[in-house]
């Protein structure tokens, strides 16, 4: 079991004792939509040990939470300082708690005596090791908890060295005995560790070949002999009483190690606290727009919550005009990285933020510069169409961009003469080739989430609800087959016309084929018609990775700006004017 798998499977045990069936008492008294900020506080100096187990534990509840840690992995603390924030649900922030205060302050408490016992070790070359007197379940954390202090790990556990201890050579009959059968039975590479107490023992260890000599329970004047006797043709740990006010004694007999059970067995927790602030994040968010002339622009696929903040909501098309058109000095996009580079690209005097920049898009990253300026070396007079959905590199070397919104305008507004190469969404290409006649060459990229939709789903999901509107996003696999437009209910619309034809349509019923956050604004401009996602698994995830919280962290910060590079912007708009000025 790899390490990260066992400490899931610890903190989930950890969880299991402490929830079981829920947590009552925070489930009675907070709503499940109330968010809130936590800080914990150092209540005692040490050194702190646990931080990544502590995030993990929170996450177990909440996997959006906005984790801010002002310190890191072994470092020296103070009482009183503020070592971390967490920002979520109130709920998942309260039953987490107990947890995860469990784990970092018993990891901090050993973490703590460890570098007591290392500063005892200065001037020195001995090593402090730990042992396997440690919690039962707890190994791997304790472990940690004492590299974070400065101490060396000894083994695992009884798999990794062979430690021959009195018990063992009692049964072999003699130390050379256990030596020679143990070396016969494990595999080459595994180190042997012998236990002896007294010189006698040291010599036979020595001359029975183990790699390392334990000195356990010998006084400091036998223990300096032993280490002399032995001469570095082992390694030697000292073991057995090794008491923080005796380690530097012994350390001075040129012992290469120090093992101390106390570290773990003995640990007092070092005392932090954890203080829960309820806060209306809507408000907060509402508050720093105003102060700092900030727009939101969100898609119609982001979190429902995040969507009811917005100053607009739309698909790419209306995104980029909203952009174009703002005075606001800010402009925090809520949706993927391509939607703010190409803000940055239409408004390059405003400041544009993300909340969370690793959300990415499957189309954007399917397609690079260089492959464009390969296919424009071979096709000179071809004319690129570039799909919203790209970077602003990409962009830069494309002749038209287009959104699903206005695909079909932009390639009909190029002379029929001219080759044309649609990057980089195929399903999208392959409906635009059906409905226009053009003969595209089309590139090989599709939407994740899109690529799903396929024939067989729509018409098994049409005979579901046979009096349904299917409305379809031209990104889905089915795009272009004509079994899917020969029916006389579905629809293929960008986002933005799904929503205008639910308006307007006297159906009470619709399939939606998309991603399933569009429903939201549906449902809230039509609360009496039914609307049916197409799939469970119609959800971007990275649209989804946007949440109150990271909103409100990018406001309060400004961090993760993206900003396209002068040169490239000017190189990148030109495709994207060419679209804006198509009617």
């Amino acid at each position: 079991m790899s390490n990260d798998s066992l400490i899931n499977k610890i903190i989930e045990l950890a969880i299991e004792e402490d929830i079981a069936t829920g947590d009552i008492t925070t489930n009675a008294l907070i709503p499940e939509t109330s968010r809130a900020i936590a800080e914990m506080t150092m209540k005692a100096d040490g050194i702190i040990s646990g931080l990544d187990i502590a995030k993990k534990v929170f996450e177990y509840f909440d996997k959006e939470i906005l984790w801010t840690s002002f310190v890191k992995e072994g470092d020296n603390v103070k009482k009183g300082d503020i070592i971390l924030k967490v920002e979520g649900s109130y709920r998942c922030l309260l039953t987490a708690e107990r947890t995860a205060l469990n784990i970092l302050q018993r990891m901090s408490g050993i973490a703590t005596a460890t570098a007591l016992y290392v500063k005892e070790l200065e001037g020195s070359n001995t090593k402090l090791l730990d042992t396997r007197k440690t919690a039962p379940g707890m190994r791997i954390l304790d472990k940690m908890a004492v590299k974070a202090g400065g101490g060396t790990n000894h083994r695992m556990g009884l798999y990794d060295l062979a430690l021959i201890k009195d018990n063992h050579i009692k049964v072999a009959g003699g130390i050379s005995n256990a030596v020679k059968q143990v070396r016969t039975n494990i595999s080459s590479g595994i180190r042997i560790e012998v236990e002896v107490t007294n010189l006698e023992e040291v010599k036979e260890a020595l001359d029975s070949g183990a790699d390392i000599i334990m000195l356990d329970n010998m006084s400091t004047a036998v223990m300096a002999k032993a280490v002399k006797m032995i001469s570095g043709k082992a390694e030697t740990e000292a073991s057995g009483n090794m008491t923080i006010s005796r380690i530097k004694e012994v350390a001075f007999t040129g012992v290469d190690y120090i093992s101390v059970g106390a570290l773990t067995h003995s640990v007092t927790a070092l005392d932090i606290s954890m203080n829960i602030k309820s806060y209306d994040i809507v408000k907060e968010i509402n508050r720093l727009k105003k102060e700092k002339n900030a727009v939101i622009l969100a898609h119609f696929y982001v979190r429902q919550e995040v969507q009811d903040i917005a100053d607009y909501i739309g698909d790419s098309l209306g995104l980029s005009n909203a952009a174009s058109k703002t005075e606001a000095d800010i402009i925090l996009f809520c949706g993927v990285n391509f939607m703010a580079e190409t803000a940055s690209i239409i408004s390059p005097n405003k400041k544009v933020l993300v909340p969370d920049n690793t959300a990415g898009c499957s189309l954007a990253e399917s397609i690079e510069g260089e492959d464009l300026i390969r296919w424009k070396e071979k096709n000179p007079d071809g004319v690129v169409v570039a799909y919203i959905n790209t970077s602003a590199e990409v962009k830069a070397y494309s002749d038209y961009c287009c959104t699903s919104s206005n695909a079909l305008k932009v390639v009909m507004s190029i002379p029929p003469e001219k080759k044309i190469l649609f990057i980089p969404d195929k399903n999208l290409g392959n409906y635009i080739k059906l409905k226009t006649g053009r003969d595209l060459e089309i590139w090989d990229g599709d939407c994740c989430v899109h690529n799903q939709f396929d024939t067989k789903m729509i018409l098994e999901k049409g005979m579901e609800y046979p009096h349904a509107d299917i409305l379809i996003h031209p990104e889905s696999k089915c795009s272009n087959d004509p079994a899917i437009h020969n029916l006389p209910q579905a629809y293929f619309y960008s986002t933005s016309g799904m929503i205008k034809h639910v308006n307007s349509s006297h159906n009470r019923q619709f399939i939606i084929v998309t991603e399933a956050g569009v429903i939201h604004e549906m449902q809230k401009n039509n609360p009496g018609k039914e609307f049916i996602p197409i799939h469970i698994g119609a959800i971007c995830r990275n649209m989804k990775k946007v949440t109150l919280e990271k909103v409100l962290h990018s406001l309060q910060t400004e961090q993760y700006e993206i900003k396209v590079p002068v040169e490239l912007r000017e190189k990148a708009w030109l495709p994207i004017k060419r679209m804006l000025e198509i009617k």
